[in-house]
């Protein structure tokens, strides 16, 4: 990638309590998931978090009222009058606006009364249905060893429209599937569906971790 890599901070004089925040949360969360494991760095995150938090609450302010920010960034207004709209569209391709109705997936025998079936389903054809073109930078330009030569970071399109798979699998990541219809389409430009988000894959990266941790631990079917 060629493009700049600007780095910017917040300071006393130039705060931002939402992004010290953040980062206090993130670290006090880490903490807990080391705590039994690594008791020495679980102490050196939590006075890390301890810090921020004090940073974040003594020297209070948004950096989005940084008016050199500001000025960069605008047309926040014209948002509201099309929430309604958004929310209608935002399905394809993320499973967030379904959490709600999922937890309700338990209450029926039906959930897991075939899974087998299914997974046997999913077996048989996995080969011929795993996606070739997903929406990856990554994985649909060439490796270094067959293509040394230097691509810019607007020379992708080439490959981005290209009708063949992607040079690159990307092994076990999940994309973001069909739609409501149930269709999906192996193409990189619906993105909804090809790309490989973080907020799909990190839960299920969780929910399979816990499970070779706890290889006994079963389905609890209410």
């Amino acid at each position: 990638m060629d493009t700049a890599r600007t780095v910017y901070n917040v300071s006393a004089d130039r705060p931002g309590s939402e992004v010290a925040g953040e980062t206090a949360a993130a670290l006090a969360a880490a903490s807990m998931v080391f705590r039994d494991i690594d008791p020495g760095y679980s102490q050196a995150l939590l006075e890390n978090a301890m810090r921020a938090f004090e940073f974040a609450d003594t020297y209070k302010g948004a950096y989005s009222d940084d008016p050199q920010l500001r000025a960069g960034v605008r047309g926040g207004d014209g948002f509201s009058h099309t929430t309604s709209r958004i929310v209608k569209l935002h399905v394809k391709g993320s499973l967030r606006p379904r959490i709600a109705a999922a937890s309700k997936l338990t209450q029926h025998p039906f959930s897991f009364k075939r899974r087998n079936r299914y997974i046997k389903v999913l077996k048989k054809k996995k080969r011929r249905k795993l996606s070739q073109r997903i929406h990856h930078r990554g994985s649909s330009l060439p490796s270094v060893s067959s293509h040394p030569q230097f691509i810019a970071c607007k020379d992708g399109s080439g490959y981005y429209e290209s009708a063949n798979p992607n040079p690159n699998p990307l092994v076990g990541a999940v994309v973001g599937g069909p739609g409501e219809d149930d269709v999906y389409e192996d193409d990189r430009a619906d993105f909804r569906k090809s790309e490989p988000t973080t907020y799909i894959n990190a839960p299920l990266v969780g929910v399979l971790a816990y499970f070779v941790a706890n290889p006994n631990a079963g389905l609890v079917v209410t």
